[in-house]
């Protein structure tokens, strides 16, 4: 059987080309704690983890999800919040007992991320809103609080239930849950889950369900979702690139078929 075109690109495609958000730009937002940051900020940047007159983490260079500060417990925990000692982590046997690094997700590891303020999390009138910029197209991915809408941390969210309709944005603009079977035996919903650890002490308290959409430019935007529950987190992963190799057997492959 010959070989096709698109096998041949698969065969000899590059790992996914680097991924950058270049601003992430909140509207709306509450003031921050300190003056190292606006409450919103992205891997590459520094800023004094504060909440009120707590200060968690000094000087914390944002990092990619899955990379974490030398105070971390597990190797795959990654602060999540600017102003709360929370981290994103891969979930363990059940809610309320130590994560586990084998368990967060491959497809996320690496991506540069938002972290975001909760203190934004129910910022509705006026409308929060995080406005985002990348370094091309690809996919996104959202972390949204497995309680939100009717409180259950052991289910999907219920983006349905959020009252005067503050959660329909993630629905609307083309977020799709991202389904592969990743999740731990006591979560009753079908979405991929990723741990919360909310006293960076090693302990899952409760999950976040994953969501991506695709972007096709460079810019997207992620808004409000009115409920007092762990605010959101975002990432990104760029379309990968062919290689030089891929690039060469395309012409090869061309060539051949003019010989024919």
């Amino acid at each position: 059987m010959k070989p096709s075109l698109t096998a041949i690109l698969l065969l000899a495609a590059c790992p996914a080309a680097g991924a950058a958000i270049l601003s992430a730009t909140a509207t709306n937002g509450d003031a921050f704690t300190n003056g190292t940051s606006t409450g919103t900020v992205k891997t590459g940047d520094i800023l004094t983890v504060q909440q009120g007159g707590t200060v968690h983490v000094t000087d914390y260079l944002v990092p990619t999800l899955g990379h974490s500060d030398a105070a971390s417990p597990i190797a795959t925990v990654t602060l999540s919040l600017t102003d709360r000692r929370h981290a994103y982590a891969g979930f363990g046997a059940a809610l309320g007992v130590a994560g586990d690094a084998a368990n967060f997700p491959t497809y996320l590891a690496g991506l540069p991320y938002v972290m975001t303020m909760n203190g934004n999390r129910d910022n509705v009138s006026p409308p929060f809103r995080i406005d985002i910029t990348t370094n091309g197209p690809g996919s996104a991915y959202l972390f949204v609080d497995a309680r939100l809408g009717d409180g259950n941390a052991l289910d999907d969210p219920s983006l349905a239930l959020v009252a005067n309709g503050a959660a329909d944005w993630i629905t609307a603009d083309g977020w799709s849950p991202v389904i592969t079977g990743l999740k731990p035996a006591d979560f009753t919903g079908t979405i991929d889950i990723l741990g919360a650890d909310e006293n960076f002490d090693g302990t899952i308290n409760n999950y976040y369900a994953i969501y991506s959409r695709p972007i096709t430019g460079s810019s997207f935007s992620v808004h409000t979702f009115g409920e007092g529950r762990n605010m959101y987190g975002v990432a990104f992963a760029a379309v990968p690139e062919p290689s030089a190799a891929a690039l060469g057997l395309l012409a090869g492959f061309g060539l051949l078929r003019r010989r024919r």
